[in-house]
């Protein structure tokens, strides 16, 4: 089974109905999702931006936050080291493919799929794609040669 970096993007696509669940459920039912540890942060924002524009109720984010706790036992989580954070201060202010693309949090998620490829080949583990539905990191990602899939081509 090969292992996957998520991005909060797409991750957020298991826990709540919106356009590519039905291929992000299938994504994770093929692979081990490998998340950075900023991730329940940014997935928690994420969550509660949609709860003040009206789109959820605060007992769907709750139901929603609490299925991600109890599913992550099963997720590996990259912390971002000094490899990772180094990385992403590169990619925010000298890489010419991506300058001007990504933000802070992005750039984190962006070194976290970048470190771990590094990693999954040096140690002979079997790697799929970056998963993202954000569309600047998405590019950001292609424009540097990662393997990308985006659930949201799916339908």
């Amino acid at each position: 089974m090969a292992s996957s970096p998520w991005d909060t993007s797409a991750l957020g696509k298991l826990y709540l109905p919106e356009r590519g669940s039905d291929r992000a459920l299938a994504l994770a039912r093929d692979s081990i999702i490998v998340l950075s540890s900023i991730t329940p942060v940014e997935f928690a924002s994420a969550l509660r931006r949609r709860v003040l524009m009206g789109e959820l109720t605060v007992e769907q984010r709750d139901l929603a936050y609490q299925r991600f706790f109890a599913d992550s036992r099963g997720f590996q989580f990259a912390d971002p080291n000094d490899a990772i954070r180094g990385l992403a201060v590169k990619l925010l202010h000298s890489e010419p493919r991506i300058v001007g693309r990504l933000r802070a949090l992005d750039a984190i998620q962006l070194a976290t799929a970048i470190w771990w490829f590094e990693r999954a080949t040096a140690s002979n583990i079997e790697a799929g794609a970056f998963i993202v539905a954000d569309r600047s990191l998405r590019e950001a990602a292609v424009a540097l040669g990662l393997a990308v899939e985006n659930p949201e081509d799916y339908e």
